[in-house]
C-alpha cells in the first residue's frame, strides 16, 4: 500500500521537475487521498502496520509540502498556505513548509501569520 503511494509521489516529483505543476498537484492529491484511506482502514488487517505509522505521517507531510510548492509556483497563494498548514499538522518543524507558509502569507498580505 505505501509502495503504491510512494510510486504516485515519485510520478508527481517527476512532473514537478518538468514544471508540470498542475499535473503534479493531481498526483500529490491522489497520493494523499490514498494515504488517508489506508490510514483510516478499520479492517482487521490494516494496510499501514503500527511500525510504519511514523513513515506514513512523514509521507503525509511531504505530499502536502510538495503540493504547497506547486501552488506557490502557480501563484495560488491561499492554496499554498493551506497545503503548508496541513504539512505542519503532521510535522510542526518542517522547514520547507514553514518557509512556504510564510511566503504564501506574505503574498496574501498576512504579515502577522507569516
Amino acid at each position: 500500500c505505501i509502495d503504491d503511494i510512494e510510486s504516485l509521489k515519485a510520478e508527481a516529483n517527476s512532473m514537478f521537475k518538468e514544471a508540470k505543476f498542475k499535473e503534479a498537484l493531481t498526483c500529490y492529491a491522489q497520493a494523499s487521498r490514498n494515504l488517508r484511506t489506508v490510514a483510516r482502514s478499520g479492517s482487521t488487517r490494516p494496510c499501514i502496520p503500527e511500525a510504519l505509522r511514523g513513515q506514513a505521517a512523514h509521507l503525509h507531510a511531504t505530499l502536502h509540502a510538495n503540493a504547497s510548492q506547486c501552488h506557490l509556483n502557480l501563484k495560488q497563494f491561499k492554496r499554498a498556505q493551506d497545503e503548508a498548514s496541513k504539512c505542519l499538522k503532521y510535522m510542526p518543524t518542517h522547514a520547507k513548509a514553514l518557509l512556504r507558509h510564510a511566503t504564501a502569507s506574505e503574498h496574501l498580505g498576512e504579515w502577522k501569520v507569516a
